[in-house]
């Protein structure tokens, strides 16, 4: 990609970004109701060690990649290995979270599009924003990152006369098996997201 580079901040943007996008697509912790908040408390404390695990290795092996990392520590033909399977992974989940992102542009907005015309759209988006690079990658997502905060502002603002603290009661009803089960869910989503970075 020509040798660009992004800050810290703008990598913290990109992680942001994702998670919202996440929890919109997938409605996280959906299933838990009134306690879905506790767990997303729960996988945030959780996911904070693996994020300085990552930021420990980028410091210890400045100027490297995951890439590079892996093949330092594990050898070159082990490291090889990981890495093809890390490949593999992310394209099999940027296919499943590109399915779903056409499945929700079709049932809420394009009912009679065929989704062969909505991936090519969103494929061909995809493409020219990689093309650009992760500069303008980055620039896009410090622009959207307003829009997106704007938008979550507002909507607490309108929603203040509907809110009731009633609504959150009884705490743990659905156990605390069920909590944490969704609590490594959503850690574990967002350890990729952070790996994938």
């Amino acid at each position: 990609m020509k040798g660009e580079s992004i800050s810290n901040r703008q990598m913290q943007l990109f992680i942001f970004c994702y998670s919202i996008g996440g929890y919109l697509l997938f409605n996280m912790g959906a299933g838990l109701k009134q306690d879905a908040w506790i767990a997303s408390i729960i996988s945030v404390i959780i996911t904070i060690p693996i994020m300085l695990m990552y930021s420990r290795l980028m410091y210890l092996y400045q100027g490297n990649n995951l890439f590079d990392i892996i093949e330092i520590v594990f050898g070159k033909v082990f490291g090889k290995c990981i890495n093809i399977i890390f490949v593999i992974h992310a394209f099999l989940l940027g296919s499943y979270i590109l399915r779903d992102f056409i499945d929700f542009i079709k049932l809420t907005a394009l009912f009679n599009t065929p989704s062969a015309v909505t991936s090519i759209c969103i494929g061909v988006l995809v493409i020219w924003i990689l093309k650009e690079g992760i500069e303008v990658m980055s620039a896009w997502s410090q622009f959207f990152i307003r829009i997106i905060l704007a938008f979550v502002i507002l909507v607490w603002i309108l929603l203040i006369p509907e809110m009731d603290i009633t609504n959150l009661q009884p705490i743990f009803y659905s156990g605390i098996k069920a909590i944490s089960k969704e609590s490594r869910s959503e850690e574990r989503r967002v350890g990729k997201e952070c790996s994938q970075g």
